[in-house]
Parts: structure tokens; C-alpha cells; sequence
């Protein structure tokens, strides 16, 4: 089965299983609701009951399945991991496991006798039908040919205890939905409105090429020489190869990049749903439905990560594959072969198909929620467990691998870098072998050169800006300080606040799965900008909500939860379009960040429209520009590049000679970031100057008339600031 047959069956399964998800997250599900006879419950121990599963009719052994028990149709508040913590816990608690169900009544009554009716409820998330065409669709998009969820392993997540929860009406399903397309609807708002006001980013023009050759021609080549995965970049170049098939022409990018781009940027919008989705149930399932609301709230609320939902970038797909994954596969450890790792093995093979990255994280996030699971159990030391979770994680590992070498495909020829490997070889016998089998090994390329190009990339890593110091080779320290000036001060602090008043309430499977991936950045040498750890900031966002939810004092915390949403909501408003530069407070804010921060951290490539708008303003009929990034408007009047980074090719003259009578646009990161031997020169001679004015990304240099004067005193004395940090963090360059 070819590339595009499998990413229309993908396509199908992601939209529709998007609006089942939707659906299941508002509480909106047809259920099935079993009445539990008198003569079913028998009392266990202290005030706990227990449901004899033989006594049910009609339940067939499917009690584990049940989302909640329902008390006079209302579910029961907190839901616990095992019968211990029903004796021990709250009124209202129960747990399934066994063969029978404990739980103990709101008001700790006697169930038999209190007048009260009990029934199980056993959500089906699809109607009859619908469950096998859904399946069906995704099982032929990553071409296996077996039903992967049954609807008897479904486990929907139930309230769990907290002081914001309520007991389980209509009502808050209704607000469950009316939270979710609050958030959704005005960050999609916030996003498709920045993506027409901003120019083409980094990246950007180059995943359209790759994404319109591949469903051109079916061929992925273009994306494994790049190192870069092609399942989102398909997704997001799919509208404009319909075009290009309706109109029977093709997408000329260098001259209609602008007009097709904000096409392609609104398909992020689909993984960006998924993540508030699939973050709100994980925050329900740790704290009741407040514990998902605020899940919500917080990320959307997260500027860089609403920013980066405006490109066309793989850092927010990948965030929201993750999250899915990690998400079903707490709920699925009890469930069968199929869903506990045929699902799950699906939804990782999906997540390597967006970012290599979750080569890493993927497995990273699984061990999180075993080691919490484990926790909560007891079973930390028992070695028969993680043996048996060793077997799942293996089996994930690999058929995850398979459906991404299944949908990458291959172009069937050698790859001349073995052969040659192999001719290099000393004579005998393991030459003679290694030689054989490379030209005759005729697979390549394939995702697994995708995969071993970011391996490469990672080991050999690069030159690293931050804080304000160059560095020429990777500092281990780069993304836990990122994340201290890219996050917003909310994300910062409440979770000190939360640990100050009631530490335990940090204990939550979210805030272990950032906890993993933060000492895992320590390793990462690729250094250009926060995007990639955009699934650690999610989960920390779920983590925080969930603890606020379960800390002491619910009216305080709630009261300081609003304060945060409201200030980090007000934040995304003032730097649109441009929240890909947002810099928290505590750094000087958005306009300091590019001091601080630099690539795809503040300036991207996609300040040339606001750069052409300045130039409208001020009359000035020519900028040149030396421009970071592959908008190939820059070459477009009023702007003209100007590329200071080939001097070589000036014949011998200065920079001051070059610029010598223009007005001169420098790119943030050409001023601030990284330098290299062939722009050291030119970022020194701008760096001292005092910029004439200014917009987000570009300072402007006027050297019409008069040069520009050397900084001011003030800002002189924070560049010895930035060197003594430079000094104190480690060796730069």
C-alpha cells in the first residue's frame, strides 16, 4: 500500500476519532446503565461495601469496564486505584478490581437499606457500527489489518476525589464542552489570524516543498535526507495538493508562498485539539473535572506553545501524540494485548511519524506512567512487573517502529554510504560479507535514516546562545533555563506555591511524566529553541492543574489559578501575532527576550511582513535586510537582502563601506544569536551601535545620513552583566 493510500486512512481515522474524542470529553457518551439488586452488595470491612460481580445480571464479567456507580443516578465522587484506599479514604470512594466492586456510600449509610438506588454504568464510546469503521479507517491508514480497540476494553475515566469536584450532573458535562470551545475556539481564532499577519518561519518553506513533492510523486526522500518525519508536514501540505489537483497546476512557492501558507498552518490546528483534548481527560482522570479545566486553561494560555500552533511545525503535533499516547496507556495497563499495546504501538508509531524526537520521549513518557503505577501500588521493587511491562514496552517499541517504516516507505535502491563503509573495510571475510550484502541490500532510504540523521545531529550538536553568551558547543543547562525565561511566570511559580502548601498534591502522573523529560533535556544538544521540549510543558501544565485542584484551601488556589489564566491570557493578546517571542517577566519581557534567546526561540524568519509595514510608514523606499530565514519575499521591494554573512564575496570591503548610505534591517538572531566565522565579523560591527528603531525582530540601522552612535551606558553595563553570567553558567566560546 502506497504513502497517500495510508495517510487517507489516517486523515479519516484522526478527524473522526477528534470529534469522538471531543464528545467523550464532555461527558456526552451512550451508556449503558445496570441496576445493582439489594442482594448484590454485601458489606466488607468498616464502612466499605463490596458488589458481588456474579450477582449482576447482564454485566458478563465486564464490571472493570464500568466508568463510575451511580447513586441515584449521580456518579460517585472519587474513584481509587485499589479497596485499600476505599476503607482508608473519603465517603463516596470506590474501586474496581477482582471480581467485585468496593465502594462506600456519599453519606457512609448502609447501601442495602438507605433508600438509595446503585447501578453501574458502562460507557460505549462509539454507537453499534460506527466503533468498526472508525477502526477500520486506522488500521487501514497504517496498513494492519486487525480491529485494535474492542468496545468492551474501553475505560473512560471517572471523577476523581477533590475539594472543586462536585457530584456528576448534566450540567457538568455542559460546562465540561462549553470550557473546551471556549479555549479552543479563541486560541483557533488567536492562531488563524496570526498565521495571515506573519511571514514564512525557519522551517516552513521548506516543509511545504518536501510535503507537495511527497504527494506528488509518493517519494519521502527529501524528508530522510533532512532528518525530518512526514506525517504532520503531509496533513498540512494535503489542502494544497487539492488545490493543485482542482485547478491542474502547480504551487509555484517562491511566488504565492504567502497566500498558500496560512492554508497549510491551519491543519496544526487539528493536533492542536487533540492536545486540549486529550490534556483535559488526562487532568479529569488525575483531579475531577477542575483538574481538566484548568489542564486546558493553562496550555492554552502558554504563549510560545499557542505561537508555534500557528505554523506549519511538528513540536505541537508531536506534544499531542504524546499526550494520546501516554493518556491511553494509563488507562489501558489492565486491558488486553490489544489495546494495551496493539493501541498503543499505533499511537507511538504516530508520534514517530511527526518528530524523531519521540524516539526519546515516547518511551521516556510509557516509563513515567509505569513508574507511577508502580508507586501507587507498591510495586516499585517487584521485578516480575517491570519484567512484564519490559515484554509491553518492547512490543510498543518495535510495531511502532513498523508502521513508521510501513507509511515512510522506501525508494529500493542501496545507500551508497554503506557501500562505500563496507569497501573501506580490511580484506577477508567480514569485507567480502559487508560488501555482498550492501549492494544487494536495495531498502533504502527509509525512516530509519530519518532516525539515524537526528541521531548524528543530536551526538555532534552545535553552537548554543543563552542568557545573553555565545557558547561553541552545547551547555547541558540550556533548556531547564530556556524554559525559566520562555514560560510564563504562572508555570514558574505554582508549582512552588503548590509545594509550599501541600507537596504530595505534586504527586500526580503528569507532573512525573515533565519530571522525566526535564532530566532528559539535559542530553539534548540540538539547541535552538524550547519547541522541542513543548511535551514536557504540556504535562507540567496538566501536573499544575491537577495539584492546584487537590491542594489545601480550594478557594485560594482557585482564586490564585484565575489570577494566573487571566494574566497569561491577557499576555497572549499583546504579543500577537508574534508569540513565538514571548519572554516572561521576570527576563524584561517580550521586547528584551532577543537578548536573551535566539532562533527559533524569538526570531524565526517570520518578521519580514511587519518589517515591510514599518518601511510603508516611514516612507523609506529601499531596506536592506540581513535576514535570517527562507521567506523568499525578502527579495521583494521595499526590502532587498542584504547578505552581510558572505563577505567574501565583497571583494575585500568592510562592513562599513557596505552599508555606507542604506537603512539597514539586522535579524535578531543575526544580531544576538549564535555567530559563526563567516558572520562574526558583521554581527561585531552592529552590535555596539545604537539601532535607530525597531520592530519585533529587526533592529534598523540608518546610515543615510549621519552613523548611528554607540549604545548607550545602560545597556553597556547589561552586556557586562550577560558576560559575568556567561562566566559564572561555564566556558563559552
Amino acid at each position: 500500500m502506497n504513502s497517500r493510500a495510508a495517510l487517507a486512512g489516517c486523515i479519516l481515522s484522526v478527524l473522526a476519532a477528534s470529534l469522538l474524542q471531543f464528545h467523550q470529553a464532555t461527558g456526552r457518551v451512550w451508556k449503558t446503565v445496570i441496576p445493582v439488586p439489594a442482594g448484590g452488595i454485601e458489606q466488607a470491612e468498616g464502612p466499605a461495601y463490596k458488589i458481588i460481580g456474579a450477582r449482576i445480571k447482564r454485566l458478563d464479567g465486564r464490571f472493570h469496564h464500568a466508568a463510575a456507580i451511580l447513586e441515584d443516578g449521580a456518579p460517585l465522587p472519587a474513584r481509587t486505584a485499589n479497596s485499600k484506599w476505599v476503607k482508608e479514604g473519603v465517603p463516596g470512594s470506590y474501586s474496581f478490581g477482582g471480581k467485585n466492586i468496593w465502594f462506600r456510600a456519599s453519606d457512609d449509610s448502609d447501601p442495602r437499606n438507605n433508600g438509595r438506588n446503585y447501578s453501574l454504568w458502562l460507557p460505549k464510546v462509539l454507537p453499534p457500527g460506527s466503533s468498526a469503521l472508525i477502526l477500520l479507517l486506522f488500521a487501514t491508514g497504517v496498513c494492519l489489518g486487525c480491529r485494535i480497540v474492542p468496545k468492551s476494553r474501553l475505560t473512560p475515566e471517572a471523577p476523581s476525589p477533590t475539594p472543586f469536584a462536585q457530584k456528576g450532573k448534566r450540567s457538568e458535562a455542559i460546562v465540561n464542552g462549553l470550557w473546551l470551545l471556549v479555549f479552543g475556539v479563541g486560541t483557533s481564532i488567536w492562531c488563524l489570524t496570526a498565521a495571515r499577519a506573519l511571514g514564512p518561519a525557519w522551517d516552513e518553506p521548506l516543509y511545504l516543498k518536501f510535503g507537495l513533492e511527497h504527494w506528488r510523486t509518493g517519494s519521502s526522500l527529501l524528508f530522510m535526507q533532512h532528518g525530518t518525519m512526514p506525517l504532520a508536514v503531509d496533513l498540512q501540505t494535503l489542502p494544497l495538493f487539492l488545490w493543485e489537483r482542482w485547478h491542474g497546476r502547480e504551487i509555484d512557492l517562491d511566488q504565492e508562498m504567502q497566500r498558500v501558507l496560512p492554508w497549510a498552518r491551519s491543519v496544526t490546528l487539528m493536533f492542536w485539539w487533540i492536545l486540549l483534548i486529550y490534556s483535559f481527560r488526562m487532568g479529569r482522570m488525575l483531579a475531577g473535572n477542575w483538574g481538566g479545566r484548568l489542564a486546558v486553561a493553562l496550555i492554552a494560555c502558554e504563549a510560545v506553545m499557542v505561537g508555534f500552533a500557528a505554523l506549519v511545525a511538528s513540536d505541537i503535533p508531536v506534544a499531542a501524540c504524546l499526550m494520546a499516547m501516554t493518556y491511553e496507556f494509563h488507562a489501558a495497563r489492565d486491558c488486553g494485548w490489544q489495546r494495551r499495546v496493539g493501541l498503543i504501538s499505533l499511537l507511538f508509531g504516530a508520534a514517530l511519524l511527526v518528530k524523531a524526537s519521540a524516539l526519546v520521549f515516547g518511551p521516556l513518557c510509557l516509563f513515567a506512567v509505569e513508574l507511577e503505577r508502580s508507586w501507587r501500588n507498591g510495586t516499585v521493587s517487584s521485578p516480575r512487573q517491570w519484567l512484564a511491562s519490559g515484554k509491553d514496552f518492547g512490543s510498543i517499541f518495535l510495531l511502532g517502529l513498523v508502521v513508521t517504516l510501513v507509511y515512510c516507505g522506501s525508494e529500493w535502491k542501496t545507500q551508497p554510504a554503506l557501500v562505500d563503509w563496507a569497501r573501506s573495510l580490511d580484506a577477508g571475510f567480514l569485507r567480502d560479507a559487508m560488501v555482498w550484502f550492501a549492494e544487494r541490500a536495495k531498502i533504502f532510504p527509509n525512516a530509519m535514516d530519518g532516525f539515524l540523521h537526528q541521531i548524528r545531529h543530536n551526538l555532534e550538536g552545535h553552537g548554543a546562545y543563552i542568557a545573553g553568551r555565545e557558547f561553541a558547543d552545547a551547555v547541558w543547562y540550556y533548556f531547564p533555563l530556556a524554559l525559566t525565561i520562555k514560560s510564563s511566570v504562572a508555570l514558574l511559580l505554582l508549582p512552588l506555591i503548590v509545594a509550599l502548601a501541600r507537596a504530595r498534591a505534586l504527586l500526580n502522573l503528569a507532573f512525573l511524566a515533565a519530571l522525566v523529560l526535564l532530566a532528559d533535556s539535559i542530553t539534548c544538544r540540538v539547541q535552538i529553541g524550547i519547541r522541542f521540549m513543548f511535551p514536557l510543558m504540556a504535562f507540567l501544565c496538566v501536573g499544575i492543574g491537577a495539584a492546584l485542584v487537590q491542594a489545601r484551601r480550594p478557594a485560594v488556589f482557585g482564586a490564585l489559578a484565575a489570577v494566573a489564566i487571566l494574566w497569561n491570557a491577557a499576555s497572549l493578546v499583546r504579543v500577537w501575532p508574534n508569540a513565538i517571542c514571548y519572554t516572561n517577566e521576570l527576563w524584561g519581557g517580550t521586547s528584551q527576550g532577543c537578548r536573551w534567546l535566539s532562533d527559533s526561540n524569538y526570531d524565526w524568519g517570520q518578521g519580514l511582513p511587519e518589517l515591510r509595514q514599518w518601511a510603508r510608514r516611514k516612507g523609506i523606499d529601499v531596506v536592506d535586510v540581513w535576514y535570517f530565514g527562507n521567506d523568499p519575499s525578502v527579495r521583494a521591494l521595499p526590502l532587498r537582502e542584504l547578505p552581510l554573512q558572505r563577505l567574501h564575496e565583497w571583494k575585500g570591503r568592510s562592513v562599513r563601506e557596505i552599508v555606507d548610505g542604506k537603512c539597514v534591517a539586522v535579524s535578531a538572531t543575526m544580531r544576538y544569536g549564535v555567530t559563526y566565522p563567516h558572520t562574526r565579523e558583521a554581527a561585531g560591527f552592529f552590535r555596539p551601535l545604537e539601532p535607530t528603531d525597531r520592530t519585533t525582530t529587526y533592529f534598523i540601522y540608518d546610515f543615510r545620513g549621519s552613523p548611528p552612535p554607540p549604545r548607550d551606558p545602560g545597556e553597556s553595563s547589561d552586556m557586562a552583566m550577560e558576560e559575568n553570567f556567561g562566566r559564572l553558567a561555564g566556558k563559552g566560546e
